[in-house]
């Protein structure tokens, strides 16, 4: 209800402020998005469908376990390996990486870096793994939500597609660039949005996979603000399928513009 509120009060007849209007949309999503309200599960997976590069992450596996040692495990799941990295309670992480010509490569605790600003981390296994999955947005910002097509061309035509295809979906994305979100082993995991069902349960994360393999890493730096991408990098630095760019400017911003193998759907459970 509130939402059909402020859009009516957005419409011509009104004179409440675009900027006041838009921000009730921000609060009106954000509790949803709130990863303590994500519902996530101890155990789930992120798969795509698509996996192009033998150096594309096909599957990304979370595993918080309460046994003898609070921990959350990751892992990266690729064609042809597979990295397991654990993060402990004493805010360290190990593991080992994998390569399928040299084999597994693994490594004692060391320091676990902050996902998302300067420093190490130092809390909680559980808060981690909240951490990586956290819509949260500050002041000035907003989140965009689609649920219905559209013609906005912050939308990506994958978006569209999936809203036509299934109308019990709705899409929300970064208003702007995505969420940079350093893992163990400077893993950067692009998180774009997240796609949801009519009871508002988590039915994809969208992760800028493609971004990741295709652009260096200078595209992605890290300041004492946290992390961010670089604007004027925006652009392709080698060569990509079908040559589209992967970055739009809309209104002086910059688009992530995802498709079905930045996809990852919620499976719970172990891959």
């Amino acid at each position: 209800m509130a939402l059909l509120i402020s859009n009516h009060l957005a419409g011509p007849k009104h004179s409440i402020p675009p900027a006041l209007v838009n921000r009730l949309h921000s609060y009106l999503h954000i509790p949803i998005l709130n990863p303590n309200r994500l519902g996530l599960p101890k155990k789930f997976h992120l798969r795509t469908k698509i996996y192009p590069s033998s150096a594309s992450i096909a599957i990304y596996q979370f595993h918080l376990q309460e046994e003898e040692e609070l921990s959350c495990s990751l892992q990266y799941v690729r064609k042809n390996d597979t990295d397991t990295h654990n993060v402990h309670n004493d805010c360290l992480v190990s593991g080992e990486t994998s390569h399928w010509m040299t084999g597994g490569t693994p490594y004692e605790k060391e320091e676990l870096k902050h996902p998302k600003k300067e420093g190490n981390w130092s809390g909680t296994p559980e808060e981690y793994l909240n951490s990586i999955f956290d819509f949260t947005v500050g002041d000035g910002d907003e989140l965009l939500t689609f649920k219905e097509p559209t013609d906005d061309p912050r939308l990506p035509p994958e978006g569209n597609r999936l809203l036509l295809e299934d109308p019990t979906l709705w899409i929300v994305t970064f208003n702007g660039p995505p969420r940079i979100i350093l893992l163990p082993d400077n893993h950067v995991f692009l998180l774009v949005g997240a796609i949801f069902t009519s009871e508002n349960e988590v039915n994809a994360i969208i992760v800028g996979e493609q971004a990741r393999i295709n652009f260096d890493r200078k595209s992605f730096e890290r300041t004492k603000e946290g992390n961010v991408w670089v604007e004027e990098r925006f652009r392709m630095l080698r060569g990509y399928r079908d040559n589209r760019s992967l970055v739009k400017e809309v209104g002086g911003k910059a688009y992530y513009m995802w498709d079905e193998q930045d996809v990852y759907y919620m499976q719970n459970g172990h891959w």
